[in-house]
């Protein structure tokens, strides 16, 4: 019986959410991620009549998905002819784990670099022909250099940039240079800016991104940034050392 109405209010909630109009997105792709959104309060399996009911799908649509899902490994049929969540599940699960510690990390070393420095630390990663700065650390001084995390950047300003254009095999100037001394110094490519950058190296080679150390020119100077690319260094390694592989 509990069961029963358990089922029944999760119908109601999934009726509730199928009503709302405006949502852009390939109809196939969301009609099967509907399905596994099922599970989220279900940890029983449930039958293709009940996957059909809680996502307002014909049972022939339904069963036509859930076979695509199935061959992925997303959704397992059990002896009974009922459905529960696959194994492929946990994979993406364990990888968003992995990936949560190693951005925790990073997040440690960037804290533990403004603190020394009094300057504002980042992480850029690349994605496609753009690098991003997706975690950064800022000290709690007036004048700061301060940028907003998830907006696209190219590649031709910053250190970060010539960084992560060197080691992800881009063209770029002095990237003999840069691969040798495994760091980049950058003065006013940016009005009054400077900046430092060493990649971020896993133990099997995978470039997960670009450690940078940023501030204004006339407080960071060359000597200053030579003296913090060891640190910058001691970073990129404490982070490599943490990391499974």
């Amino acid at each position: 019986m509990f069961r029963s109405t358990k089922l029944s209010s999760t119908v109601q909630n999934f009726s509730f959410m199928n009503k709302r109009k405006n949502i852009v997105g390939v109809e196939a792709v969301d009609r099967a991620l509907n399905i596994l959104n099922c599970f989220k309060n279900i940890n029983y399996p449930i039958s293709l009549t009940e996957v059909s009911k809680l996502t307002n799908n014909h049972k022939s649509t339904t069963s036509r998905l859930i076979k695509s899902l199935e061959k992925y490994n997303y959704i397992l049929k059990d002896q009974n002819g009922k459905y529960s969540i696959g194994h492929s599940i946990n994979q993406i699960k364990e990888n968003y784990k992995d990936q949560m510690v190693w951005q925790d990390l990073v997040f440690q070393q960037l804290e533990r670099l403004t603190k020394i420095s009094n300057e504002t630390a980042l992480f850029f990663v690349k994605q496609k022909n753009l690098r991003i700065c997706i975690l950064k650390s800022e000290p709690n001084i007036p004048v700061r250099h301060s940028i907003e995390t998830g907006v696209p950047k190219t590649f031709s300003v910053g250190s970060s940039g010539k960084i992560l254009s060197a080691y992800s095999g881009l063209k770029v100037k002095n990237k003999d240079k840069i691969l040798k001394n495994g760091y980049v110094i950058v003065f006013n490519e940016t009005p009054n800016l400077a900046s430092v950058s060493v990649p971020l190296i896993k133990k099997n080679g995978e470039l997960l991104g670009s450690i940078t150390l940023t501030g204004p020119s006339v407080r960071l100077s060359k000597k200053k940034c030579l003296y913090y690319v060891s640190e910058l260094k001691t970073s990129a390694s404490k982070i490599r050392n943490e990391l499974t592989n």
